[in-house]
């Protein structure tokens, strides 16, 4: 491969992602990343049959991702999710500190089970609605809601992409990837959840005046109940599958189909306000990513003699580093699938402890900025349309004293798994 044909690849990757940081005219990312893979293929540097290798491997991931982002619509519009809200502010019986574990431990089931940008499209308009309701200042709840989408999202292959992507390419069974990433999350959930309450306890008050009838959301019980069942036992079906190794798509694709059907069937959707509520840009972006950073691996990163160090301690340590600093100037998934070649050459019985150590880095870090997770780009802007200010300065402010500790938290705790399980 030609010097020319290799600074031609990590140009157009370069450009792109820096579109996707500044969103020139406000485009979706998934535009400049299409245009990015399209110009690859026009100029022969990335081969049809290469890319289409690419989409066959991933095609699993993409089937699991469309299917629960549209179960996801399904029981939102069901009204499942508001339903869970009011309980959570029942629960919480006036006390501020009770709504703010409890919103913690919605927020961090959403994440594990629907990945987090259901969490930040769900959580956040009902935390800004539960403010509004109960007159609390709704700046450190909205914050806390980018938090409990991205820290937590370590637990389940489905919990984050990343996940997804490592889980594929490194072929790791469900039950070792829950295993060994259960102690890191729950111990950033921990750390997470006691350092915001810290940092954010003085600007809160203790207790908060409940409306003596809540009003309940306008939906219709029976579709809430067949949207609840369903995806319960889509939810039961995908760990099922996982445990037995076969592909979680299944029944992701299937609890999809039947809700669809069923709610066509009891009258309770329209087709068009379903689609409206699901962010399709993000398969475009995912493939036009795979076939770029497919591109940059062939052209320029395969060339690289470079791997990770053999220790334990060494390797993870720059694995997480590396996906951390490469997050927050890339974003985390475009920064996910640059490392897969990096781990391919280290240690191949390092690859999997490796894997998991750059999805710690990967999921938590972003958080150190508004762009390095998409989720939280998206994030902000749902609360910059509900009128609340907050700037990238003020958000940087805590998530830095946030991150740190709660990253060093989990970084030490997948030792302690790794060591474990070893």
């Amino acid at each position: 491969m030609t010097s020319w044909e290799s600074l031609v690849s990590l140009a157009v990757l370069a450009t792109v992602l820096l579109a996707i940081l500044i969103r020139p005219g406000g485009f979706h990312e998934a535009v400049p990343a299409v245009i990015g893979a399209g110009i690859l293929l026009i100029l022969r540097l990335e081969a049809i049959s290469h890319a289409g290798h690419v989409l066959r491997e991933a095609a699993d991931v993409l089937v699991f991702l469309a299917a629960m982002m549209v179960i996801s619509a399904l029981a939102e519009l069901a009204g499942v999710f508001d339903w869970v809200a009011l309980r959570i502010a029942a629960r919480a019986g006036g006390s501020v500190f009770r709504l703010f574990l409890l919103i913690y431990g919605f927020g961090a089931v959403l994440t594990a089970f629907f990945s987090l940008d259901v969490t930040v499209i769900v959580l956040t308009p009902i935390v800004f609605a539960m403010c509004s309701r109960f007159a609390l200042p709704p700046v450190p709840f909205l914050i806390i809601c980018t938090f409990v989408a991205n820290i937590p999202s370590l637990l389940f292959p489905m919990s984050n992409l990343t996940n997804l992507l490592l889980y594929a390419e490194f072929s790791i069974s469900f039950t070792d990837f829950v295993a060994i990433m259960v102690v890191p999350n729950t111990v950033a959930l921990i750390c997470l959840i006691a350092i915001t309450w810290l940092l954010f306890r003085t600007h809160l008050p203790e207790r908060f005046a409940e409306p003596a009838k809540p009003a309940t959301p306008s939906i219709n019980s029976r579709w809430l109940r067949t949207a609840a069942i369903v995806l319960i036992l889509t939810l039961l079906g995908i760990i099922g599958l996982g445990v037995v190794g076969a592909p979680l798509s299944i029944a992701a694709a299937l609890g999809a189909t039947v809700l669809l059907i069923l709610g066509w069937h009891q009258q309770a959707i329209a087709i068009p306000e379903v689609s409206h509520r699901i962010a399709w840009p993000v398969l475009p972006f995912v493939v036009a990513m795979l076939v770029l950073v497919d591109a940059v691996n062939r052209n320029s990163l395969s060339h690289l003699d470079w791997s990770y160090p053999n220790g334990m301690l060494a390797g993870t340590a720059m694995a997480t580093g590396a996906a951390v600093l490469g997050s927050n100037i890339v974003n985390n998934v475009p920064m996910t699938l640059l490392a897969v070649p990096f781990i391919h050459q280290s240690d191949p019985a390092a690859s999997e402890r490796l894997a998991y150590a750059t999805l710690i880095g990967a999921n938590i870090g972003p958080t150190l900025t508004t762009y390095g997770s998409l989720a939280t780009l998206l994030w902000l802007s749902i609360v910059r349309r509900r009128g609340v200010g907050i700037s990238t300065g003020q958000y940087m402010r805590h998530a830095w004293i946030v991150t740190l500790p709660v990253l060093g938290a989990a970084l030490a705790s997948l030792w302690l798994a790794l060591w474990l399980l070893d």
